[in-house]
């Protein structure tokens, strides 16, 4: 913040660290979820905090280490840390290095914690020999199920893949898993989902295509995909907005919301440029936009 209360140092093990998320408890103290890497073991595991709001002081800590033979498990986007049962839900990435062929293979996966911070399940869905997933958000379903999405690339490493999304039962096993793409030449990637009442998800994501330009090398164009689908995860809606609007950029990460007054506001930067060089820093201004239930936009204002 630009007008700090406070600024203190939570080093929990001399690890490299990042806070990622941040909650606010049912006792008012606060809850933050980070990604650490260890520059002894060359491994990254997620830790979470305990800290008093008011003395600032650590409660407790929690380390979240993967399971050998494992090099990282890391969080999804920020903001995608999830309150359910006085605890929360973690959607995390897995990565495994492979000898044979050299790459690390990753794997989607979710943990559930306590109030405290301790792990009541860690769930792992995904074969490393054969996937390269890759894990942003988590959602709480109004029966208590929960959907974990991302993207997905089987058997290669590829920029070329489908959005993921996962459906898990309160303990966290599997009850079906879909995958979407609008062209098999895109890469597709779901940002945030949101649960409605009637068990139908809303999906924000986006898909990207790539362009050459001469001395530059490949630039991203990234249209916004909304999805809506029935609790059994098929599409009854289905929309992109053109490569106009974009996601995915100065920061952006989950960009759909419900909007308490209905519809959804959604966040994202359109794909433009003023100049000829594609990092000037005026290039793909920002807009907030109201959408409808049929994800048509009723306004939009551009920054």
């Amino acid at each position: 913040s630009f007008s700090q209360y406070f600024q203190r140092l939570y080093d929990v093990d001399s690890s490299q660290e990042w806070g990622w998320d941040i909650s606010l408890k049912p006792d008012n103290n606060f809850f933050v979820v980070g990604w650490r890497y260890n520059q002894f073991s060359g491994k990254f595991s997620l830790y979470n905090l305990s800290i008093n709001s008011i003395t600032k002081s650590t409660i407790s800590t929690n380390i979240q280490r993967p399971d050998s033979p494992s090099i990282s498990i890391g969080p999804g986007l920020p903001g995608e840390v999830k309150k359910t049962g006085g605890g929360y839900l973690v959607p995390v990435t897995v990565q495994w290095p492979n000898p044979t062929t050299g790459y690390l293979y990753s794997a989607g996966g979710l943990i559930r914690l306590n109030s405290a911070g301790d792990t009541i399940f860690k769930r792992v869905y995904s074969d490393t020999s054969n996937y390269f997933d890759l894990i942003n958000t988590c959602a709480v379903l109004t029966n208590g199920t929960f959907i974990v999405a991302g993207a997905r690339s089987l058997n290669t490493v590829s920029s070329y893949r489908p959005y993921l999304l996962i459906h898990t039962n309160s303990l966290g096993d599997t009850i079906w898993t879909r995958t979407f793409q609008k062209d098999t030449a895109q890469y597709s990637s779901v940002n945030n989902v949101i649960p409605l009442a009637d068990g139908r998800l809303v999906i924000g994501a986006i898909t990207t295509y790539k362009e050459y330009i001469s001395g530059f090398g490949h630039i991203d164009h990234n249209s916004v995909w909304f999805i809506e689908l029935d609790s059994a995860g098929n599409i009854i809606k289905d929309t992109v907005f053109g490569s106009q609007y974009m996601t995915g950029r100065n920061g952006v990460c989950g960009e759909l919301y419900g909007d308490l007054n209905g519809g959804y506001i959604a966040i994202g930067n359109f794909d433009s440029m003023f100049t000829s060089d594609p990092t000037e820093p005026q290039n793909y201004p920002t807009f907030i936009a109201h959408l409808d239930t049929n994800f048509r936009i009723t306004w939009l204002t551009e920054f």
